[in-house]
């Protein structure tokens, strides 16, 4: 599979524990709500993540600090229901094309502060499947799953 741009700067900042910032700085062009109109600069496939969060691929070693992605657009359905997620997941103001399916995941940490997505109910099903497992769940700050489509 032949990796974006994009993908190759989240690898690498993914190894070394760096955030892997895809906004420009403008809050009107960063608005995730306005992520379907983002460029192939910010595109991320969502089996990359994966991949990623999974240790699927031994070429791809993720930092003890984690996944943390800032402004993308994530492509493709992001699957990660049963999985036993290796590293935390930040998705921050990303756009997140299709469905995101937690149910049945573990996790230490999943944060999607900002993010948007083209299928709110979708992703709003998905955290409160994650949501309603047994285990402690600690949220920090400010979180809510609105019918708007932001979180």
């Amino acid at each position: 599979m032949e990796l974006t741009e994009a993908e190759k700067k989240l690898i690498e900042a993914s190894r070394v524990g760096q955030p892997a910032d895809f906004r420009s700085g403008n809050p009107d062009q960063d608005d995730p709500a306005k992520g379907g109109t983002w460029g192939e600069e910010r595109k991320i496939r969502a089996e990359i993540i994966r991949e990623l969060l999974t240790n699927s691929n031994p070429l791809s070693q993720v930092h003890s600090k984690g996944i943390d992605v800032r402004g993308a657009r994530i492509t493709g359905q992001l699957y990660l229901g049963g999985a036993a997620l290796r590293s935390r997941l930040a998705l921050i103001g990303c756009r997140i094309d299709e469905y995101l399916n937690l149910a049945d995941a573990s996790a230490s940490s999943i944060a999607l502060a900002g993010s948007s997505g083209r299928h709110p109910a979708a992703v709003e099903r998905a955290l409160g499947a994650f949501l309603r497992k047994d285990s402690a769940v600690r949220v920090q700050g400010l979180f809510q799953l609105p019918a708007s489509g932001v979180w």
